[in-house]
């Protein structure tokens, strides 16, 4: 997407060109100067993908490959991920962070579990 104004510079799966609107929101990047996970630092950038299926993702933005996954983390109907997570990026923290690594932060919406204090936050 252009860095100037948001819009599309490609249509996935198809023909180049702007189509669309612009993106509102979507999936933390890290860049790779910025990201500690060992595979890309300093190599491609991290995006990171909460899902509706419960699982967090982070993959490479160069090739989409998978980087990590983790279990589900949310069960029960209408439980899963329904924003985008947050990530404190390690490089950016101050003397007291104490992870080895960047923090993806989450949040739980289990509206099928008849209870709204049943939601989480996971990092």
């Amino acid at each position: 997407m252009s860095a100037n104004n948001g819009q599309r510079n490609y249509q996935p799966g198809g023909t180049s060109g702007v189509t669309g609107a612009p993106f509102r929101r979507g999936p933390p990047l890290i860049a790779a100067s910025d990201t500690s996970h060992p595979t890309c630092k300093n190599v491609c950038a991290v995006a990171y993908v909460a899902a509706g299926d419960g699982t967090v993702y982070a993959f490479r933005a160069d090739t989409g490959a998978l980087l990590w996954q983790t279990g589900v983390l949310t069960t029960g109907a209408g439980s899963g991920f329904q924003a985008a997570p947050t990530v404190q990026v390690k490089a950016f923290a101050g003397a007291g962070y104490i992870p080895a690594f960047d923090t993806v932060i989450v949040a739980t919406r289990n509206v099928g579990a008849g209870s709204t204090t049943n939601n989480r936050f996971l990092a």
